[in-house]
């Protein structure tokens, strides 16, 4: 009854109407406005017409909270694009559809790798050229980065680095983004450190051998104390540490040139379980469990391998995930059949991988950078697991969050071309 209300304002005096009936318009606890009903009578409204007045003013809260979002997601599409663009390097949005959402001018420049043709909501399939690009995309990537070195069809050599959007708020959560580092230049100047190493190593391993050769003499020419022998013992270990170096890195040089390699058939689930009886000691020895439950049937594993090389490769990835390990860790050993390639597995629960030192962990110069000594990649050893699966024709890539732990991937064919 309006006219014993004492909030309606009539300043204009006009005549008020004699009942009202006012519903908000409201929108996850935002104020959004008011719908009324008005009867010039004094009277009581009738169930159906209240019922009626808020089914109106659920539909239309609805209608205008959808308008602001899509003018909302419109606002932070238009930032989105500006980000994309004004990066130099070729940028690929997609989403979980593998539908292009987003890709920046530089991008759209990539003779053989993008179709000239390409346009946003376009399948993936429809406008990526390049088979190795393809491959890359196609994978379902997690909430961690995944990175992997491309050769495309272009002639260059790129970085590739795909993620889940999550950061700034301004991308959808279920886009993919996934950005190309031209490392061309890099790569051709690895060949020549390449030679530089294999120069280097030869000259060093005369000098280390002699060394460790003085070394177990020293007790044929006197008795040593309890302190000469743990000084002997000490230098005896740094001089054993740098031959294994010295032999890393001749090693990687020697599988990059394919010298000396030896294919033949064998059962990854065979390779699989010598790794683990080597590592169990140093496993218990620092409290960590291996796993290794999901791997197929032995007779689905056959694959064409060097089986020394191959098993160096597996080995160093458990090892390194061992070493890397915190107390009571894991570490799980997993294999695939996909068909005409076999995927390897190593997960562990160790310390995990920076995103800034992710993309170097393969990398036998700028490794030593960007990761301390004791951590992934602090060595060789990951710079030699590449070289054989390159080796091999196959891909390598790695997953990692840090405090959380690190996945590494080995995709190579079942048969070697020979």
């Amino acid at each position: 009854n309006c006219g014993k209300s004492k909030w309606l304002n009539n300043d204009h005096q006009k005549q008020l109407p004699g009942s009202l009936a006012v519903c908000a318009l409201r929108y996850n606890g935002l104020y959004l406005g008011v719908i009324w009903i008005a009867d010039r009578q004094a009277r009581r409204f009738r169930t159906e017409n209240i019922q009626t007045l808020s089914f109106l003013a659920n539909q239309i809260s609805n209608s205008l909270s959808n308008l602001y979002n899509i003018r909302i997601n419109e606002t932070h599409k238009k930032r989105v694009e500006f980000l994309i663009q004004s990066i130099p390097e070729p940028v690929l949005v997609l989403n979980r559809q593998s539908k292009l959402v987003l890709i920046n001018s530089t991008g759209r420049s990539l003779k053989n790798v993008i179709s000239p043709k390409v346009k946003v909501g376009m399948k993936l399939t429809d406008f990526v050229i390049d088979k190795n690009l393809l491959n890359f995309l196609g994978q379902k990537s997690s909430s961690t980065a995944v990175i992997s070195q491309l050769p495309l069809a272009n002639g260059k050599i790129y970085s590739a680095n795909l993620v889940v959007a999550s950061e700034p708020a301004e991308f959808q959560k279920d886009w993919l983004i996934c950005t190309l580092h031209d490392i061309t230049v890099f790569t051709e100047k690895d060949e020549i450190r390449s030679e530089f190493m294999e120069a280097v190593g030869q000259y060093m391993q005369t000098p280390l051998r002699m060394t460790s050769g003085y070394l177990a003499m020293l007790s044929m020419v006197g008795s040593l104390n309890q302190a000469q022998v743990d000084y002997v013992n000490n230098i005896s270990q740094s001089i054993q540490k740098m031959d294994t170096f010295v032999n890393d890195l001749l090693d990687i040089n020697r599988i990059s040139a394919g010298i000396g390699l030896d294919f033949k058939v064998v059962f990854a689930t065979d390779l699989i379980e010598e790794v683990i009886k080597e590592l169990i000691p140093l496993a218990k020895q620092r409290k960590v469990k291996i796993i290794s439950d999901n791997v197929p049937r032995r007779v689905m594993s056959k694959v064409d391998v060097d089986e020394k090389l191959f098993y160096q490769a597996l080995n160093n990835l458990v090892e390194t995930g061992i070493y890397n390990n915190q107390m009571e860790g894991e570490v799980e050993i997993q294999l695939h059949v996909e068909g005409e390639s076999l995927l390897f597995t190593v997960r562990d629960t160790g310390v995990g991988i920076s995103p800034i030192d992710l993309p170097f962990i393969f990398n036998r110069i700028q490794q030593s950078q960007s990761l301390k000594p004791q951590t992934y990649g602090g060595g060789l050893a990951l710079s030699l697991v590449k070289s054989i699966v390159d080796r091999h024709l196959g891909e390598i890539w790695a997953e990692s969050e840090l405090g959380k732990g690190s996945t590494f991937y080995i995709r190579i064919p079942r048969v070697h071309p020979r």
